[in-house]
């Protein structure tokens, strides 16, 4: 998919263009081209210089150019070079631009041509500000605007809620914009909430992170619509790490990762499963949600609590290390873990709850108690490990180990009437594939992988 690209880098300017073009080649930190301290003619575009030659320079139609009043410290206007003369540049400003076109002047604005942006920090947002970089800067052939957040840019006091604005994608990279490489961190240490996420928009690979004790939130939507979210990191937020408290639609999450915060994922968009193939790591509570799938809590009190009493669904999801495994309303689990937990499913007598395929953990690793025993009626096909089904629960590795399943011939479980669900994965009948991950080395493994930085997919 081609995109219109902008760049923020370390030792840019939020003076610069945002690109040269729109291309995926990565701009330098300085602008392409200066013209610094010429007239600007508001009503028609047009920037005259007051030295130098932008036809001979090099300066192209369709190249990006930012203008703004001398001695600013951010641009609020970049737009599309429509026309280029040995005197004049004429940028675009009815269709192809964003922010606001400055007042006219003589002899006191300023052009420049492509250069990558600095990026947040501090109480500066730009260019993540409410209403930049919207759908406007969307080209001639319908790519939609991204912008490239390199993971050089580490802004480590944040004070100011970021937005993803409509129709754009923000998007962490290594090298090249796309390679989804080691993500950028963003550190908040202001009491707001972090990045608000608008309709229609995506936010992609990246670490946001507070430092601040207050109850603020990570990621969130803004309205009944909204958001994308994929391989992201939220540490730290006391409230939520991500939160889709909003009754409305189009909403997406999966491979994402909350660490440390209130709860890590929160949302009540109803008869919708936008929780999918993400891990909470060391959360009050990993996931309150009506539908998720393919999900990992490890070290909460609570991996999967309740919303209400229900209809909540959590399809082959796993708990590990939790006081409460699960603890969903008027739930339905099915071919999900509980393992090394206090209580693996807590079941209620006033709500109806079934397991189905479920895996409870043995030995070292049982649980305190899998289940009300008072409830077993609601139970069918459960499977008890030796130990545990992991590669290695431990380091947060929650692959299924195709050696533990398979070991003792028919497997390491007792299966208990359990068949061939999963021999998809491994071609072994008999062998369950329960829970979030495939077996280690699977095809298709990276399909559900889970998005720290590479993610444990095969």
């Amino acid at each position: 998919m081609a995109f219109n690209e902008f760049f923020c880098r370390s030792g840019g300017s939020n003076l610069n263009a945002g690109s040269r073009d729109g291309s995926t080649t990565e701009p330098g930190t300085s602008p392409d081209y200066e013209y610094a301290s010429g007239n600007y003619v508001h009503g028609t575009g047009v920037f005259t210089v007051a030295s130098g030659d932008p036809s001979s320079d090099g300066v192209q139609v369709g190249d990006y150019a930012s203008i703004y009043a001398d001695g600013s410290t951010e641009t609020d206007f970049v737009a599309r070079v429509t026309a280029v003369s040995s005197t004049t540049i004429t940028v675009d400003t009815a269709t192809k631009y964003h922010g606001n076109n400055p007042t006219g002047g003589t002899a006191n604005r300023t052009l420049r041509i492509g250069g990558a942006w600095a990026g947040p920090s501090g109480s500066v947002a730009f260019p993540m500000s409410s209403g930049w970089l919207r759908y406007q800067f969307t080209d001639g052939s319908g790519n939609k605007p991204r912008l490239n957040i390199k993971n050089d840019v580490a802004p480590a006091d944040l004070a100011v809620t970021l937005y993803v604005s409509r129709d754009t994608r923000c998007e962490g990279y290594e090298t090249t914009a796309g390679d989804l490489g080691t993500k950028p961190v963003f550190i908040w240490t202001g009491a707001v909430n972090g990045v608000t996420v608008d309709f229609s928009a995506h936010l992609t690979n990246m670490h946001v992170k507070s430092t601040n004790v207050g109850s603020y939130i990570g990621v969130r939507p803004p309205s009944l619509f909204g958001m994308r979210v994929r391989d992201v990191i939220a540490e730290g937020w006391q409230s939520r790490g991500f939160d889709l408290n909003v009754n409305g639609f189009r909403f997406g999450l999966t491979r994402c990762v909350a660490i440390n915060c209130g709860t890590g994922f929160y949302c009540n968009v109803v008869g919708q499963n936008p929780i999918t193939c993400s891990m909470a790591i060391d959360c009050t509570t990993g996931f309150r949600g009506n539908h998720v799938a393919h999900c990992v809590a490890t070290g909460c009190t609570t991996g999967f609590g309740k919303l209400s009493n229900t209809g909540e669904l959590a399809i082959s999801c796993d708990a590990y290390d939790c006081t409460t495994g699960f603890d969903m309303g008027a739930a339905e689990y099915l071919l999900c873990n509980a393992v090394s937990c206090t209580t693996g499913f807590a079941i209620s007598p006033n709500y109806p709850y079934w397991l189905t395929g479920c895996g409870v953990g043995g030995g070292a690793y049982a649980n305190g108690t899998d289940y009300e025993v008072a409830y077993a009626e609601l139970i069918s096909s459960l499977v008890e490990y030796e130990t545990h089904p992991w590669v290695d629960p431990g380091n947060n590795d929650f692959r299924l180990d195709a050696t533990k399943l398979l070991s003792d011939g028919v497997t390491s479980v007792l299966n208990q009437g359990y068949s061939a669900v999963g021999s998809e994965y491994n071609g072994n009948v008999g062998a369950p594939s329960i829970g979030a991950l495939p077996v280690a080395g699977a095809a298709g493994g990276g399909l559900m992988r889970i998005g720290m930085n590479g993610g444990f997919g095969a």
